[in-house]
Protein backbone atom coordinates (compact mmCIF):
# COMPACT_ATOMS: atom_id res chain seq x y z
CA UNK A 1 0.00 0.00 0.00
CA UNK A 2 1.23 3.48 -0.85
CA UNK A 3 0.00 6.77 0.64
CA UNK A 4 0.87 10.30 -0.46
CA UNK A 5 0.57 13.28 1.91
CA UNK A 6 0.71 16.74 0.35
CA UNK A 7 0.02 20.35 1.30
CA UNK A 8 -1.38 21.63 -1.99
CA UNK A 9 -1.32 25.42 -1.58
CA UNK A 10 -4.74 25.36 -3.24
CA UNK A 11 -3.22 24.02 -6.45
CA UNK A 12 -1.55 27.39 -7.13
CA UNK A 13 1.28 25.62 -8.95
CA UNK A 14 -1.13 24.92 -11.79
CA UNK A 15 -0.46 22.23 -14.39
CA UNK A 16 2.65 20.79 -12.68
CA UNK A 17 0.44 20.13 -9.62
CA UNK A 18 -2.16 18.28 -11.72
CA UNK A 19 0.60 16.34 -13.51
CA UNK A 20 2.02 15.27 -10.13
CA UNK A 21 -1.41 14.15 -8.86
CA UNK A 22 -2.12 12.24 -12.07
CA UNK A 23 1.28 10.50 -11.95
CA UNK A 24 1.05 9.63 -8.24
CA UNK A 25 -2.52 8.35 -8.58
CA UNK A 26 -1.22 5.52 -10.77
CA UNK A 27 0.85 4.16 -7.87
CA UNK A 28 -0.80 5.48 -4.70
CA UNK A 29 -3.74 3.89 -2.94
CA UNK A 30 -4.41 6.88 -0.69
CA UNK A 31 -3.92 10.60 -1.26
CA UNK A 32 -4.17 12.85 1.83
CA UNK A 33 -4.26 16.49 0.76
CA UNK A 34 -4.36 19.72 2.76
CA UNK A 35 -5.37 23.25 1.71
CA UNK A 36 -8.00 22.09 -0.77
CA UNK A 37 -10.58 24.70 -1.79
CA UNK A 38 -14.00 23.37 -2.78
CA UNK A 39 -13.31 24.13 -6.46
CA UNK A 40 -10.05 22.14 -6.37
CA UNK A 41 -11.78 19.22 -4.65
CA UNK A 42 -14.31 19.12 -7.51
CA UNK A 43 -11.51 19.13 -10.12
CA UNK A 44 -9.56 16.42 -8.30
CA UNK A 45 -12.65 14.26 -7.81
CA UNK A 46 -13.18 14.38 -11.58
CA UNK A 47 -9.51 13.57 -12.22
CA UNK A 48 -9.33 10.73 -9.68
CA UNK A 49 -12.15 8.53 -11.00
CA UNK A 50 -10.70 5.38 -9.38
CA UNK A 51 -10.84 6.96 -5.89
CA UNK A 52 -13.56 7.75 -3.38
CA UNK A 53 -13.26 11.33 -2.13
CA UNK A 54 -13.75 12.44 1.48
CA UNK A 55 -13.63 16.19 2.02
CA UNK A 56 -14.29 18.62 4.85
CA UNK A 57 -13.83 22.38 5.24
CA UNK A 58 -11.35 24.14 7.48
CA UNK A 59 -11.57 27.80 8.42
CA UNK A 60 -10.84 30.65 6.07
CA UNK A 61 -7.23 31.54 5.46
CA UNK A 62 -6.04 35.02 4.56
CA UNK A 63 -3.73 33.41 1.98
CA UNK A 64 -6.60 32.03 -0.09
CA UNK A 65 -9.73 33.48 -1.68
CA UNK A 66 -11.82 30.38 -0.86
CA UNK A 67 -12.42 28.31 2.23
CA UNK A 68 -9.94 25.47 2.27
CA UNK A 69 -10.30 21.96 3.60
CA UNK A 70 -8.70 18.57 3.79
CA UNK A 71 -9.37 15.75 1.39
CA UNK A 72 -8.63 12.06 1.49
CA UNK A 73 -8.92 10.08 -1.74
CA UNK A 74 -9.00 6.31 -1.26
CA UNK A 75 -8.81 3.80 -4.07
CA UNK A 76 -12.25 2.33 -4.75
CA UNK A 77 -10.93 -1.21 -4.31
CA UNK A 78 -10.64 -0.43 -0.57
CA UNK A 79 -13.76 -0.77 1.57
CA UNK A 80 -14.23 2.41 3.64
CA UNK A 81 -15.57 1.47 7.06
CA UNK A 82 -15.72 4.93 8.64
CA UNK A 83 -14.83 8.55 7.91
CA UNK A 84 -15.20 11.36 10.41
CA UNK A 85 -14.00 14.87 11.23
CA UNK A 86 -12.22 15.08 14.59
CA UNK A 87 -11.74 18.50 16.17
CA UNK A 88 -8.55 19.22 18.02
CA UNK A 89 -9.54 19.80 21.67
CA UNK A 90 -7.58 23.00 22.28
CA UNK A 91 -9.26 24.83 19.39
CA UNK A 92 -12.85 25.92 19.93
CA UNK A 93 -13.74 26.94 16.35
CA UNK A 94 -15.28 23.93 14.63
CA UNK A 95 -13.79 24.85 11.26
CA UNK A 96 -10.15 25.24 12.30
CA UNK A 97 -7.84 22.57 13.66
CA UNK A 98 -9.27 19.23 12.68
CA UNK A 99 -8.26 15.97 11.10
CA UNK A 100 -10.09 13.52 8.91
CA UNK A 101 -10.04 9.98 10.27
CA UNK A 102 -10.76 7.27 7.75
CA UNK A 103 -10.78 3.56 8.43
CA UNK A 104 -10.83 1.07 5.59
CA UNK A 105 -10.37 -2.58 4.69
CA UNK A 106 -8.30 -3.79 1.80
CA UNK A 107 -10.42 -6.13 -0.32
Amino acid sequence: MRAVFLKTWSGKLGQPFYDFIEKESKYADILCLQEIPVSLNIKLSNLLKEFNAFFDIEGASSDFKELCGQATYIRKSFQVVMNEKILLPEIKDENIGFLLLTQFKIN
